[in-house]
């Protein structure tokens, strides 16, 4: 609704214009009606109208100088629309109005049809006036935007690790490539990471969660620096704070209160959870990788914390070092060959047992991210033995788990199932693999065997070697070759008998034997009958 204020100094003009209107139709409404200038200026000040019907002669301020003053001080991107009433006398004032930038003045007596017409080029002014503000402020929305995503594009940078020189360039040389500038010389890095306790392929609740936390964060921290940035990276918020002085207390404050905005996201998703990691507070840019590390390594040293909201990174030297006492040579050459040979059980019983191991360790949260990790580089390189198998895993595959499950049982469970399908599939892969040259020779068979077939021609046309191909038939169905042979030409043998009023001989020939005798020996050793006395039998 457009906002009318109504100022002239008889009371009965007012209350004229107010009824010859109907208001709601047009989409306006009046806010008030006043007699003097004064307090018409003070109205609009208040109340800030979008039409304003005023008299050239009011007491305390006329109408002239009213204009003069309100579009003299309102903000250019407000328009304020004036309609000036004079009599015939005053006329020379309207003229002086509408240099002013009035939109129309009307004489008295005001008449409905020319205040109507008035008030709808208004509106049609009013419109494009909107228009064109709705268009400026939207190409300013999109312009901070676009700065905004530049600015980003410094942290994605680091966080990435893709250029770490851009930490060595002066304050004027990155204000020129990610326009942000940092007039503090103190750095703190912040991770939020969000573990939805459920391991998922898809974004769907990261990109619903992550960009209301994002924003919480926004509104809670903003004040507390000089210049700050975010991004969404995975499964973590990340940010940039720098300022002017060390404010890592008020930092951590702050962060303690996000807490409580961040619950109210746990009441409806109660199985998330959300960690905070406060990378070290540094002095200078070119410091600052060192409190991204430090931000990662709190996150994983949330093992054995009692799930705590808001991690510090703890000092620990040496890690490197100690993995090998969880993850020994010997140990790591059994996984090897437990792969290789599709050992399962032997892979995953040594599994946990460095599990067992391992959580004897939990406040050494960097020695088990290093053994996590080296448990998975070896599944990936023990899967290479697999050779051109479908069934492999890439190394973030695995790195999921730990990324997106809070507690160490949880992640460690998980590896461990999830090693437990990825080889029980390739196992699974592999007999489907075997079956299928048996199924081809068996297709191969039936359709020919009243034919001169051999172990040599149905093992060439399979492609396989002859005596691994009879080996690996043996195995797979219990009998050798020439028995299953036999039992498909003894087989067919049978239905001509009993379907057909073939002689034997003919019969014989029709399923590969060219000796009668033979024939009628192996088909007597088969069914414990004569082809002749089985035909009467079964005719």
């Amino acid at each position: 609704m457009l906002k009318v204020l109504i100022a002239d100094d008889e009371i009965k003009v007012s209350e004229l214009i107010q009824c010859l209107i109907d208001w709601d139709k047009l989409g306006m409404e009046v806010i008030g009606t006043v007699n003097d200038g004064v307090e018409a200026y003070e109205l609009i000040l208040e109340k800030h109208p979008d039409i304003v019907i005023t008299d050239i002669r009011m007491p305390g301020m006329d109408g002239i100088e009213l204009v003069e003053k309100v579009l003299g001080n309102v903000e250019s991107d407000r328009k304020v629309f004036f309609v000036i009433i004079s009599g015939y006398s005053q006329f020379e004032y309207a003229q002086q109005a509408v240099k002013l930038g009035v939109e129309d003045y009307l004489l008295k007596p005001i008449k409905k049809k020319e205040l109507e017409a008035v008030l709808h080029k208004i509106l049609g002014k009013y419109s494009e006036t909107a228009n064109a503000l709705e268009e400026k402020e939207d190409l300013q929305n999109r312009l901070q935007r676009t700065q905004q995503k530049i600015k980003n594009s410094f942290l994605s940078e680091l966080v990435d690790n893709h250029r770490q020189a851009i930490l060595k360039l002066d304050r004027e040389e990155i204000y020129q490539e990610f326009e942000c500038r940092f007039p503090g010389e103190y750095f703190t890095h912040v991770v939020v990471h969000l573990f939805l306790n459920t391991v998922v392929e898809n974004e769907e609740d990261y990109g619903f969660l992550l960009p209301k936390i994002q924003k919480m964060i926004k509104e809670r921290m903003e004040k507390y620096c000089s210049e700050w940035m975010s991004i969404i990276h995975d499964e973590e918020v990340v940010c940039l704070f720098n300022s002017v002085e060390d404010k890592r207390e008020d930092f951590i404050r702050q962060l303690y209160r996000l807490k409580v905005d961040i619950s109210n996201i746990k009441a409806l998703f109660p199985r998330y959870k959300v960690a905070i990691g406060v990378g070290r507070t540094v002095e200078g840019l070119e410091q600052y990788q060192d409190s991204i590390g430090s931000a990662k390594a709190a996150i994983r040293n949330r093992f054995g914390r009692k799930e705590e909201f808001l991690l510090e990174e703890e000092e620990r030297a040496g890690v490197e070092s100690e993995v090998p006492a969880i993850v020994s040579a010997s140990a790591k050459r059994d996984l090897l060959k437990s792969i290789e040979l599709v050992d399962t059980e032997s892979f995953l019983r040594i599994l946990r047992e460095m599990k067992r191991d391992l959580s004897a360790h939990l406040q050494n949260g960097e020695l088990v991210y290093g053994v996590y990790r080296e448990l998975v580089t070896i599944f990936i390189m023990g899967m290479n033995s697999w050779y051109d198998s479908e069934v492999k895993a890439a190394p973030w595959e695995l790195m999921r788990g730990y990324q997106q499950l809070y507690g160490f049982e949880e992640v460690f469970d998980w590896l461990i199932d999830n090693c437990r399908k990825i080889m029980e599939r390739y196992e699974e892969t592999q007999k489907n693999q075997e079956a299928r040259p048996i199924r081809l020779a068996k297709q191969y068979i039936n359709e020919n065997y009243n034919k001169a077939i051999s172990l040599e021609s149905v093992s060439n046309h399979i492609g396989f070697n002859p005596a691994y191909f009879s080996s690996m038939f043996k195995k797979a169905t219990g009998q050798n070759f020439m028995e299953y042979v036999i039992e498909i030409r003894i087989l067919n043998a049978r239905n001509l008998l009993v379907q057909t009023n073939q002689d034997v001989a003919e019969i014989a020939a029709k399923v590969g034997y060219t000796d009668l005798k033979y024939f009628s020996r192996i088909f007597k050793k088969m069914t414990n009958l004569t082809p002749s006395e089985y035909r009467r039998l079964y005719s």
